[in-house]
C-alpha cells in the first residue's frame, strides 16, 4: 500500500511539472480583444519596431530591437487573485515574434540577471493557458536576483 501511494504521489507531482509544457500557445489576439487589460487605452509608442500581444492574461508591446516589453498591462481581478494551475518553470520563445527579434533563454546565461516575468506568473495561475502565456519571453525583461527573487 505505502508503495502505491508513494507511486500515486509522484505521478501526480510529476504531471503537475510538466502541466505547462503541455499547454499549446496560440497566436496573439488582436488587440482590441484585450480591452479589459488596457481599460484607458493603450499606451502610444514613437517607435515603429514594436510588435503588440494580446494574451489571455495580459497585454504588452514587444520592442523587437530590445527585445523585451515596452509595456504591460493586465487587471487582476479577486476572482483571478486565487489561482491553482502549476507554474511552469521555463520560459519559451513567444510565437507571435519573429525568430530574429526574440529573446532567448541563452541571451540571460552568464549574465548576472534573472529572466524576470512583467506580467506576474503568480497572477496567471487561474487558469493554465494564462499562466503557460506568462513564461513567454516576450514578458520577461532582465532583473537583479535581488529583485527577482525576493
Amino acid at each position: 500500500m505505502r508503495l502505491f501511494i508513494s507511486l500515486l504521489f509522484s505521478l501526480i507531482v510529476t504531471t503537475h511539472v510538466f502541466a505547462g509544457d503541455s499547454i499549446i500557445i496560440r497566436p496573439s489576439w488582436q488587440m482590441d480583444k484585450c480591452a479589459a487589460h488596457t481599460p484607458y487605452g493603450v499606451p502610444k509608442s514613437a517607435r515603429l519596431d514594436m510588435t503588440p500581444i494580446c494574451r489571455q492574461g495580459y497585454a504588452l508591446e514587444y520592442d523587437n530591437k530590445a527585445k523585451i516589453p515596452a509595456w504591460v498591462a493586465y487587471t487582476l481581478t479577486p476572482g483571478n487573485a486565487v489561482g491553482c494551475s502549476p507554474r511552469a518553470s521555463t520560459f519559451r520563445m513567444d510565437p507571435s515574434i519573429e525568430s530574429v527579434s526574440s529573446a532567448r533563454s541563452k541571451d540571460y546565461a552568464k549574465s548576472g540577471y534573472d529572466i524576470g516575468h512583467m506580467a506576474n506568473s503568480g497572477d496567471m495561475r487561474w487558469s493554465s493557458q494564462a499562466e503557460a502565456e506568462s513564461n513567454l519571453l516576450s514578458n520577461a525583461a532582465p532583473q537583479l536576483p535581488g529583485l527577482n527573487r525576493a
